[in-house]
């Protein structure tokens, strides 16, 4: 009779133990929320940028005095046309352009000093977009490709321009009749080619030491912590980001605060 009771009485314990290394089980599988999986990297993006000429001379002021404008930017001249006038103890001194184009940046009325730029002329028809970047374009970015450039403002206008690469920044070059009024704006479409760039939740981003930025994902029931580099917002909710992520990655999406690398995850339904 006692080896009965004995022998119930381990199995009491045993169940209980089971039980126990279930529920701590349970405990080290946080439950988490994902996203569907991962689409498939994004081959083309827009970014916008103001129009300008793509090169040009300087035209400087003869004396110091008070400029007076005779033309207006982005408006076409003739080499040897009148651009202005300095005003000088009541004399009209004019300011010639130096040869045949696009009148650009032209100076204000006021008091200039001998030497101030008054005006830039540009070839007729040659400009570049200045690309406004939220994030600094990686250089496996591939330069010289071609791309299309839309001004809205010029009845939608579409024309084909190349990308390029320079100290200050990144352009893209293009032909186009005068005349175009500065600060004109314009959207290019252009590749990020071998740049892997993803559209993700912008709540699945987490940065935990201040600096770097992360997503997890789920891979064999375990977060995996995936480094990112954000590239510019593509709306409330999502974010464009640079990351070495996998076809089917399930972006885990809640509770991000809480998750660490390689740590047992469970899925909520």
């Amino acid at each position: 009779m006692m080896e009965k009771k004995h022998i119930l009485i381990l199995f009491m314990v045993g169940f209980a133990l089971n039980s126990c290394t279930k529920r701590e089980f349970r405990i080290h599988a946080l439950e988490v929320r994902v996203q569907k999986p991962v689409a498939k990297p994004i081959r083309s993006i827009l970014v916008d940028g103001i129009v300008e000429p793509a090169s040009g001379r300087e035209i400087l002021s003869p004396v110091s005095g008070r400029f007076i404008a005779a033309k207006s930017g982005g408006e076409r001249i003739d080499s040897k046309e009148i651009i202005g006038h300095i005003l000088l103890d009541k004399k009209k001194i004019p300011v010639f352009s130096s040869f045949s184009g696009l009148l650009w940046n032209l100076h204000s009325n006021g008091n200039v000093e001998r030497g101030n730029i008054l005006a830039t002329t540009h070839p007729l028809g040659k400009y570049r977009v200045r690309l406004s970047m939220p994030y600094t374009i990686p250089e496996k970015m591939r330069s010289r490709q071609s791309v299309r450039i839309s001004l809205p403002l010029i009845g939608g206008s579409v024309v084909s321009g190349a990308l390029q690469k320079e100290k200050d920044g990144w352009f893209a070059y293009f032909n186009f009749p005068p005349r175009i009024a500065e600060s004109l704006s314009a959207r290019v479409e252009l590749s990020p080619g071998r740049y892997s760039l993803y559209s993700i939740p912008r709540d699945s981003i987490t940065s935990p030491g201040g600096t770097r930025k992360f997503v997890y994902v789920l891979r064999s029931g375990k977060s995996v912590r995936i480094p990112v580099e954000p590239y510019a917002f593509s709306g409330d909710q999502t974010v464009l980001v640079h990351a070495s992520l996998e076809n089917e990655d399930q972006i885990i999406i809640y509770p991000v605060s809480r998750l660490v690398n390689n740590q047992t995850v469970e899925v909520i339904p």
